[in-house]
């Protein structure tokens, strides 16, 4: 929402940064609009049903970094499996794919 001077008005959330020292957390702030910190809630509010434990901003930002990276990862994997192989004619493993089809088909 712009407020009249032209500021665009957001909402801020404090979270923990992960300690370096036992017994030391350092507290930062980020500005966030009030859509993503209705968003943020929502996921919190199904965390927190899901896990049956108190679930805060800190959690919920975990979970969406955790799920980040492990999305990252399994497109790599995927990537992987998906790329050309070399010396493959793509019209005989096409031809195969086919024959195989119908013969499955006959099956039933």
């Amino acid at each position: 929402m712009v407020m009249g001077d032209g500021m665009v008005n957001t909402n801020f959330i404090s979270f923990i940064v992960s300690p370096l020292h036992i017994g030391v957390v350092k507290m930062v702030t980020i500005a966030i609009k009030d859509e993503n910190r209705k968003k943020l809630l929502l996921i919190a509010a199904d965390l927190q049903k899901k896990s049956s434990k108190k679930v805060d901003f800190d959690d919920v930002i975990s979970f969406l970094t955790r799920t980040y990276e492990h999305n990252l990862r399994r497109r790599d994997v995927f990537e992987f499996f998906c790329r050309p192989v070399a010396g493959a004619d793509f019209g005989d493993l096409y031809a195969e794919l086919i024959a195989e089809r119908r013969k499955d088909e006959q099956r039933f």
